[in-house]
């Protein structure tokens, strides 16, 4: 009884995310920034299929460099993206279009690239975004209907069960339901549903809590996947990213919140140069500071102190008659995440 008892956290368990570009693989600067603002990652083109066909080894360097510096949660997206062949395509490669009226050639195709591309990057990869914006992108589904959806998601079960397997769509309207509700329909087994977050103008904070609960009605974990924000208004888009960080940290469902790149035009954290941006001051504040937790207690009459504290990994210490004693652990959500110190 009476030991002085002391929490640090130093890491959280929700995920904070960046989209990092093959520039990672040269840029000092980007990587350090990196790591020092996040504890996740997602991959913007490499897993994709073009991409990937055209040097496997590239994603796996990236997530080494990536894995050095401290950030081990990392997202590949996209495994398949229903639409036709465009110049430069990063994610259609040249001849599955021409397969699209063979059904069965078509769906070896696929069926190979996905077994390949989840087989060869196995545990290096935490999340997939199995399927990307299949609203308004149905080369395939328009000719075979949604059962497609069905197959490639099942063929994500066969080869990375284990990973988090998504739907990744921009889509916010009733289109978007209306495919959720077919995929429930369908029998579809899947973990999350990824929400891009492109802004280029500020929302109702009421609107998007509507729209997260009502996307929190499926069950499944939520993300935002590819946040930005458009604007030259430097306060709004500070103000704007602040807003939508708390409400997402604060939905039960949510599980991680991604920018789609730190530097640049669209991209909330720094400008071209480097210098940082106010909302890079707003989201170290919510993430390094306000969500931080960090107390001391004394234990009552039997040895116990109970803390209230964000969820994450921590340093835990008891202090009792000069003697310290420090545990690491991680406190996970949906877990009792009780601590036992013994002292001397």
């Amino acid at each position: 009884a009476d030991v002085k008892t002391e929490i640090e956290m130093y890491e959280h368990e929700f995920e904070w995310g960046a989209g990092v570009n093959q520039g990672v693989l040269n840029d000092k600067t980007l990587l350090y920034n990196v790591s020092r603002y996040f504890n996740s990652a997602v991959l913007e083109n490499e897993p994709k299929w073009t991409m990937y066909a055209s040097n496997p080894e590239r994603p796996k360097r990236k997530i080494a460099l990536l894995n050095d510096a401290g950030i081990t949660t990392i997202r590949g997206h996209c495994l398949v993206w229903d639409r036709d062949r465009r110049q430069n395509d990063t994610s259609v490669p040249a001849d599955l279009p021409t397969l699209y009226k063979d059904r069965e050639a078509m769906t070896e195709r696929i069926r190979s690239h996905i077994e390949e591309i989840m087989t060869d990057m196995g545990d290096l990869i935490t999340d997939w975004d199995v399927l990307n914006e299949a609203c308004n992108n149905t080369a395939m589904q328009d000719i075979y209907g949604r059962e497609l959806i069905k197959e490639w998601f099942d063929m994500a079960l066969d080869y990375g069960g284990d990973k988090n397997l998504y739907y990744n769509d921009f889509m916010t309207g009733g289109e978007l339901f209306e495919l959720l509700d077919e995929m429930n329909e369908l029998g579809i087994i899947y973990d999350g549903i990824g929400i891009q977050s492109h802004y280029s103008s500020a929302k109702d904070m009421n609107d998007i809590y509507d729209f997260y609960q009502k996307l929190a009605s499926y069950g499944k974990e939520l993300k935002v996947t590819e946040y930005d924000f458009a604007t030259k208004d430097e306060q709004l888009r500070a103000d704007f990213t602040r807003d939508i960080m708390i409400l997402a940290f604060s939905v039960e469902e949510f599980e991680g919140f991604y920018l789609w790149g730190i530097k640049g035009k669209n991209y909330v954290c720094f400008d071209d140069g480097w210098n940082p941006r106010p909302a890079l001051e707003q989201m170290e504040d919510l993430i390094y500071n306000k969500w931080m937790t960090k107390e001391s207690k004394r234990t009552d009459e039997n040895g116990t102190a109970n803390y209230r504290g964000f969820y994450g990994s921590y340093k835990i210490s008891g202090v009792y008659n000069g003697t310290k004693k420090t545990v690491y652990v991680d406190c996970h959500k949906g877990e009792g995440n009780t601590v036992y110190i013994e002292m001397p």
